[in-house]
């Protein structure tokens, strides 16, 4: 689906983005304008983790899972 198919429509199911602080291969930057799509969006800075962060940072990215998916 192209960009201009989605203008005017909203993601309505709560989201979770988790990205890695030192993450060298996608900037944060790329978050911008997500806002604008997702109605209920969390996003979670991982620090000291890159872009692998379910294997750097594994107890905090199951944490992270658990209590999104609970709520």
């Amino acid at each position: 689906m192209c960009c201009r198919a989605l203008r005017g429509r909203r993601l309505q199911v709560p989201t979770l983005v988790m990205w890695g602080e030192k993450d060298h291969a996608l900037g944060q930057q790329l978050l911008r304008g997500t806002k604008e799509y997702v109605d209920s969006l969390r996003v979670e800075v991982l620090a000291g983790c890159s872009h692998w962060a379910q294997q750097e940072c594994p107890a905090e990215v199951n944490k992270l899972l658990a209590d999104f998916l609970q709520h």
